[in-house]
C-alpha cells in the first residue's frame, strides 16, 4: 500500500512537470499535443484542454495566440506552476490540518471561467477520495443551500480577476458561506479578495499568479489535485 501511495504522489509530480513542457512546446508547435496516459482521473486531460481551447478561441478571434505577448505570459505560467511545485507539499499539508478528516460533504463553489474547474474537481474527488461532493455556482448556493449545512460540510471557493465588477460583493458572501457551511478554502489570484479574509478564521486563502483568467482553470484544477491526493496518502487509501 505504502508502495502505491508513494507511486500515485510521484505521478503528480510528473504530471505537473509534463503540463509545464507542454506550455513550452505549444509556443513554437500550435495544438501538436499528445496526452499521454492517466492513473489519475482529468490529471492532464483537463490542463491540456483548456490551454489549447484558449488557443483556438484566440484564432478564431483573428489573433495570433502565440505573438511575443503571449509567449511571455505562458513563460511566465509555466514559471508559476514551476514555483508551486516547490511548495505544493506544504500548502496541501497545511489545508488538510485546516479542515480535518472528518467531513463528508465538498462543496465546489465557483463563478464564470472556474465553474469548469468545480466540475472537474467534484468528479476527481468522487472517484479518488470517495466522498460525496457538488459543484455549484455561487448564484445556486446563496441562499438556499445555506439552510441544509452541517459540521460534516466543507468548501472550496474558486474565483478570478475576471469578475471585477462583483469583487466588491464577494467578501461578504465568502464570509456568509464559511459561517453557515464550515471552513472554506478560497483559491484565488485576487490580492484585494485575499485581503478582505484574513481575519476570518473559517477561511483559508491559497493565492496563484495568473494574468490570463481564461487559463485559471490551470491553476486552480493543479491545486485541488495536489490537496486531493495528499488526503488519499493520509487516509492510506488506495487509488
Amino acid at each position: 500500500m505504502y508502495l502505491h501511495l508513494r507511486y500515485t504522489h510521484l505521478y503528480f509530480q510528473y504530471e505537473l512537470n509534463y503540463f509545464i513542457e507542454v506550455i513550452e512546446f505549444l509556443k513554437y508547435e500550435l495544438l501538436d499535443a499528445n496526452v499521454k496516459s492517466e492513473v489519475v482521473h482529468c490529471s492532464k486531460t483537463f490542463q491540456n484542454t483548456v490551454f489549447v481551447l484558449y488557443l483556438i478561441s484566440q484564432l478564431l478571434l483573428g489573433k495570433d495566440p502565440l505573438n511575443e505577448e503571449s509567449s511571455e505570459i505562458f513563460e511566465n505560467i509555466a514559471q508559476d506552476l514551476s514555483n508551486y511545485k516547490l511548495r505544493h507539499l506544504d500548502i496541501s499539508k497545511k489545508v488538510i490540518e485546516f479542515l480535518g478528516k472528518k467531513f463528508k460533504f465538498l462543496y465546489f463553489i465557483s463563478k464564470g471561467v472556474s465553474q469548469s474547474t468545480a466540475n472537474n474537481s467534484a468528479l476527481l474527488n468522487i472517484s479518488l477520495y470517495n466522498i460525496f461532493s457538488e459543484s455549484i455556482s455561487l448564484g445556486q448556493i446563496l441562499p438556499r443551500s445555506l439552510e441544509v449545512s452541517s459540521d460534516i460540510v466543507r468548501c472550496f471557493f474558486l474565483i478570478n480577476n475576471e469578475h471585477g465588477e462583483f469583487m466588491e460583493n464577494l467578501p461578504s458572501d465568502i464570509n456568509a458561506i464559511s459561517n453557515n457551511l464550515g471552513r472554506t478554502i478560497l483559491i484565488t489570484n485576487n490580492n484585494n479578495l485575499v485581503s478582505s479574509v484574513e481575519n476570518n478564521s473559517l477561511v483559508l486563502p491559497i493565492k496563484y499568479q495568473c494574468d490570463l483568467p481564461a487559463l485559471s482553470p490551470i491553476f486552480e484544477s493543479i491545486i485541488i489535485q495536489s490537496i486531493l491526493i495528499e488526503y488519499v496518502k493520509s487516509k492510506d487509501l488506495v487509488i
